[in-house]
């Protein structure tokens, strides 16, 4: 026989493509995709705005504070990737190399959280952020009061606003405050005037 003894031929399956050799008991490696070997990772670059905090792939770190993340993703499969920024909702998204390979690049705009407020003072105080009403101080002392940041401003992630205050007993108060997406603000109420 020409063959060298100790070759062996690879085995093969219905399609004809190589079949992998049984993985033994103790190897964590995880099983190839269906179909077989199917060529090298895809580069997915993702820019992101503000900037990612954290970058994961598939569950997995792979970038901290980028604006710029570069993904590898492997064919034959769907691939989980996600962007958190403390100031925004998480983003994720389901994508396969064969997609990414058609796109290259991503542009990703983190939508901003809303800013939370707290109004410290009398209870029955109305809070009216640009002109709408939002809830009394004795509301946001008990959860802060959920406000989105206003669009159209210089950043969709911060924008000036003016808080009415409408207490009891007093004249309304202008106050002119900066909500930043996802942050914490607290304002004081004006105090109600003695009545003689």
């Amino acid at each position: 026989s020409g063959a060298a003894q100790g070759t062996r031929t690879p085995a093969t399956g219905a399609a004809g493509e190589p079949v992998p050799p049984h993985a033994s008991a103790s190897r964590v490696d995880a099983a190839p995709p269906p179909g077989g070997p199917v060529g090298p990772p895809v580069e997915l670059v993702v820019h992101v705005r503000p900037y990612a905090q954290r970058a994961l792939l598939d569950g997995v770190e792979v970038a901290t504070a980028a604006q710029v993340v570069h993904f590898s993703l492997t064919p034959g499969r769907r691939h989980t990737i996600q962007l958190e920024h403390p100031c925004c909702k998480v983003f994720t998204r389901e994508v396969s190399a064969d997609e990414a390979a058609g796109q290259a690049e991503l542009r990703v705009p983190l939508a901003p959280r809303p800013a939370l407020l707290r109004v410290e003072g009398d209870p029955a105080t109305r809070i009216l952020v640009g002109g709408d009403f939002v809830g009394t101080a004795g509301e946001s002392q008990r959860t802060p009061l959920s406000i989105p940041v206003p669009a159209g401003g210089e950043s969709p992630y911060e924008a000036q606003v003016r808080l009415e205050l409408q207490t009891p007993g007093a004249p309304p108060r202008l106050v002119p405050v900066k909500l930043r997406a996802g942050g914490d603000l607290t304002v004081a109420a004006p105090p109600a005037e003695a009545t003689p």
